[in-house]
């Protein structure tokens, strides 16, 4: 399980959606803003066939598509987080008790990122599928 919640996962391409939990425009799930909450957006998840309610967390870029994705499962300690940059998509989890620093466990987690590159890519960055 340590190995599971140590992985991260990068996608070299512009994903529709950030992870593929993230509820959105998915007749499967209602989604509802539930307010703010340490800079994100909060949704109410209800999962259809499912009593219970998730939450999950979004920012946004300028043009309003969501750039930030957080599910952090009630009673969990994992939160699952996933972000997108330069056409780069980066999927991560950290501990629940890192929720309110979401914005620097990016930037850290894309700095990591960054240095594994030999040459970074210029240019439009490839659209793919989620």
């Amino acid at each position: 399980m340590e190995m599971i919640n140590a992985a991260v996962r990068v996608t070299l391409c512009d994903l529709e959606k950030l992870h593929v939990w993230q509820a959105q425009n998915d007749t499967n799930y209602k989604v509802e803003i539930a307010g703010m909450e340490a800079g994100l957006e909060k949704l109410a998840v209800e999962s259809r066939g499912s009593p219970r309610m998730e939450f999950q967390y979004v920012g946004r870029d300028d043009a309003g598509r969501i750039s930030t994705w957080l599910l952090c499962h009630q009673g969990g300690t994992i939160c699952r987080h996933a972000f997108r940059r330069e056409g780069v998509v980066v999927e991560l989890q950290h501990p629940l008790s890192q929720f309110a620093q979401w914005n620097e466990v990016q930037d850290a987690a894309w700095k990591r990122v960054k240095s594994f590159a030999v040459v970074w890519p210029d240019g439009q960055p490839n659209v793919c599928k989620s």
